[in-house]
């Protein structure tokens, strides 16, 4: 990102993307509270405004995405009914949409079937060669492909066996929704979202997330 602070704790506008992040969370009435997952040596957390209308806990990460996650759940398994609902998003994705939320959980629920948002991928897809110096092995179709997103939305119970599991085997687990494919067999949902759910990743995605931002609040 350029930049000596993390990309969760940057700017946009007059709210850092952790503050704009867990605002759009607690508008939803279903979610209850949230679970922030730190590094350990994290100095920028105790500045954050949090939002007053949910419960804001934090647990200290892990050195993957994955060992961050399954440290949260760990501790909602103490702390909540297992038979509750879980919903895994990206600190560094503030644009996602309420109504996108709504509708993965209402499906969810409905199918009682674990799902994420996702949207079809649109570009043709290439599989490099080499590392040194990629060039195009092969052109893959796009057919039936989707981009995955967040939140990703599971039972409590199911998606930490999903993790503690895949972890013991040494799967590779790339996402949540992943974890839960792998271990249990299972067909997640595919729950259309909106493409401006990005993830801010490289420097130019804070503008863009600004400008997303921008038109959201004009609709």
């Amino acid at each position: 990102m350029c930049s000596s602070v993390p990309k969760q704790y940057l700017h946009i506008n007059e709210q850092t993307v952790t503050e704009l992040t867990l605002q759009r969370l607690s508008k939803l009435n279903e979610i209850s509270g949230a679970i922030v997952a730190l590094h350990a040596e994290d100095s920028y957390w105790n500045r954050q405004n949090l939002p007053g209308s949910i419960t804001v806990e934090t647990v200290v990460g892990g050195h993957q995405r994955s060992e961050s996650v399954l440290h949260a759940l760990d501790y909602l398994f103490k702390h909540e009914s297992p038979d509750c609902w879980v919903l895994v998003h990206d600190m560094a994705r503030p644009c996602v949409r309420t109504q996108d939320i709504q509708k993965l959980i209402n499906l969810c629920v409905q199918k009682n079937r674990g799902g994420i948002l996702a949207v079809p991928v649109i570009d043709t897809l290439k599989k490099q060669n080499t590392e040194t110096l990629p060039d195009i092995a092969e052109t893959r179709p796009r057919s039936g492909l989707w981009q995955a997103q967040t939140p990703q939305f599971f039972p409590l119970i199911q998606l930490r066996d999903a993790l503690l599991s895949a972890h013991r085997s040494g799967f590779e687990v790339t996402d949540e929704s992943s974890a839960v494919e792998q271990v249990f067999n299972a067909s997640p949902l595919l729950v259309k979202s909106h493409r401006d759910n990005i993830k801010i990743t490289e420097p130019e995605d804070l503008q863009l997330a600004r400008y997303f931002l921008e038109m959201q609040s004009k609709c």
